[in-house]
């Protein structure tokens, strides 16, 4: 499979990866991250592949796991994997054929989009994912995709979306599983606490699906998932959102840190959030981080693009653009 970088002279704030390369997902993991001071991500694909790197930090949460270890940020329970299987197959790209297979990150706005055509069997589908972390509500993150059935024939869709916390810093666990809880009866929540600096976080997820659905609860170890069965008619679409936030008892905008307080007060942001689409909570970050960009402009003068973010895919083969004014 071949991928490579295309930068062009209209899309100045646009890093974008042309065509899918598995060998590759760790850089593009690194040089597409998100995030808006409080916490960050690696960008990750939403399907899971062998040798990814699920990362969600939050800025302070330092923990130390072990006398002989180093105080580290650790690796929060992972909120963005959503596992689609169509007619009983694992969604991934390592399997059939991929087209038109692109993903861009906007620098200005902060949206991470990513799209293809999968065609695998009996099955052709068109995928667009989204997803960013809020500028405007420092503890809000989201994703939304949009599935096209391209064939004549109904196709059965199933999804595994939730929080993992099976996730680590390289082999080293920081979060004690903690309390999970369904909220309101949509919003599933987990509330590990970080083993010895004591930090309690509190994570809440919603998932917003425009047809209807079997829905089924799942918990296990340092996990809570929903699971979601429904249909996809011939040639029409599907939106799922899945939205969610991060808190923890050291931040400095919360009136009341204990864990009762937090949890009602991440179902309360939610809630008043709840009549904005994805559209809507984007939109609004984007506003944010203009005022970001009309306050501190980067100005590089150079007869060239800046290479620095070419150079960690030197294995690739790049499009280069000539960027000089015309």
């Amino acid at each position: 499979m071949n991928a490579f970088m295309n930068y062009t002279r209209d899309k100045l704030w646009q890093i974008e990866q042309v065509g899918f390369d598995p060998e590759v997902l760790g850089k593009t993991e690194a040089i597409m991250a998100l995030g808006n001071g409080y916490m960050g991500a690696r960008a990750s694909e939403e399907e899971s592949y062998v040798g990814e790197t699920r990362d969600i930090f939050v800025a302070g949460t330092f923990n130390q796991f072990d006398e002989n270890e180093v105080t580290e940020l650790p690796n929060v329970p992972d909120m963005w994997a959503m596992n689609f299987y169509f007619n009983g197959k694992s969604f991934t790209l390592l399997d059939g054929e991929v087209k038109d297979y692109r993903k861009k990150l906007n620098l200005k706005n902060g949206l991470l989009s990513r799209e293809m055509i999968w065609i695998c069997g009996d099955l052709k589908l068109k995928f667009v994912f989204r997803k960013f972390i809020s500028k405007a509500r420092r503890h809000v993150l989201s994703s939304h995709v949009k599935v096209q059935n391209m064939t004549d024939e109904v196709v059965k869709v199933h999804l595994r979306s939730g929080i993992n916390g099976q996730v680590s810093n390289e082999g080293s666990q920081h979060f004690t599983d903690g309390e999970k809880g369904l909220m309101v009866g949509k919003y599933i929540q987990m509330m590990p606490q970080t083993t010895h600096s004591k930090i309690q976080f509190v994570q809440t997820v919603e998932h917003r699906i425009t047809v209807p659905s079997k829905n089924r609860p799942e918990t296990g170890r340092r996990s809570f998932f929903m699971n979601y069965d429904f249909e996809l008619p011939s040639n029409g679409t599907v939106e799922i959102e899945k939205r969610g936030s991060i808190y923890t008892s050291i931040d400095n905008d919360l009136e009341f840190r204990d864990l009762e307080h937090i949890r009602i007060k991440a179902v309360d942001d939610m809630e008043a959030i709840e009549e904005m689409t994805f559209d809507d909570l984007l939109e609004e970050s984007a506003i944010a981080w203009q005022k970001i960009w009309d306050k501190h402009p980067i100005i590089i003068e150079s007869k060239k693009f800046q290479r620095s973010t070419c150079h960690s895919f030197c294995d690739l083969p790049f499009a280069y653009h000539d960027a000089r004014p015309r």
